[in-house]
């Protein structure tokens, strides 16, 4: 039995990495966001203090951003903060519904650069404040959590606060302008006022399923929004063999310990 279950094992990792090296990363899902939007990117960002404030000379459809293919859509998600108290603090059940080796967010903050520490006005968030994170939700119940932080992840989608400053994790893909900025005095040193950045995550389980994605925020003066999210799938044949393969690893272990008591003559 034990030879058996031996050569059983050997297969099993044979088939791994069979699968494994059949695996593409152009194999692409695009999470869709579109029954979670609140924020179309052609109207003005609420509260709505600044006309042409808005988001509508990004693109739209298939486009590559950092090397990375994303869907954009006509809306976003935005979650609540310090000055959005009536938008969701956690928008629920973004599906997925894949295994996924690693996912990418193209998103960003409102408010954080203006101002400074303890100012009257509270718009500055210090570098390596943690504003939201998104939790992946497993299949099976478990999750974990993808933090997004200030200064690390994401800054204000404004960059004239900060002079363009740098993220330490977070990558700037996207620049560009709207109409209200371009009458505002404090942008005139830029054609490029906006950015979104690129954030991505390596799944630490890719041979579990995802069955959706949470975004939350924790009620910092930066709120984040996410334009789009897209995950690169890993193979579902592998991540069963995995989960095939643990178990194996599992039962081999309790007969071995089991024989290794019969043999010092330890039986029950």
């Amino acid at each position: 039995m034990c030879f058996k279950s031996a050569s059983a094992l050997a297969f099993l990792f044979a088939a791994v990495t069979a699968a494994a090296a059949e695996d593409s990363d152009s194999r692409l899902h695009h999470v869709d966001l579109q029954s979670h939007v609140n924020q179309p990117l052609d109207e003005d960002f609420l509260p709505g203090d600044y006309p042409g404030d808005s988001l509508s000379e990004l693109a739209r459809g298939d486009c590559e951003l950092g090397g990375i293919p994303f869907r954009i859509g006509d809306d976003l998600v935005q979650v609540s903060g310090k000055f959005l108290p009536d938008h969701p603090t956690r928008v629920e059940d973004i599906e997925v519904g894949q295994h996924a080796k690693r996912i990418h967010f193209l998103h960003a903050a409102r408010w954080g650069a203006y101002g400074s520490r303890g100012d009257s006005l509270g718009h500055w968030v210090a570098d390596g404040t943690p504003i939201g994170y998104y939790e992946v939700v497993y299949e099976d119940g478990s999750a974990e959590a993808i933090p997004i932080i200030y200064g690390v992840d994401v800054r204000d989608w404004w960059s004239i606060w900060d002079n363009a400053k740098a993220t330490e994790r977070g990558k700037v893909v996207w620049t560009g302008n709207n109409p209200h900025l371009r009458q505002r005095s404090e942008a005139r040193h830029t054609d490029t006022p906006l950015r979104l950045y690129l954030s991505t995550w390596e799944n630490p389980r890719p041979e579990a399923r995802v069955a959706s994605i949470e975004f939350v925020s924790l009620g910092q003066a930066a709120a984040p929004f996410c334009v789009a999210m897209t995950a690169e799938k890993s193979d579902a044949r592998f991540g069963q063999q995995i989960l095939n393969l643990e178990r194996e690893v599992e039962r081999l272990t309790r007969e071995l310990a089991k024989l290794k008591k019969q043999f010092s003559g330890e039986v029950e």
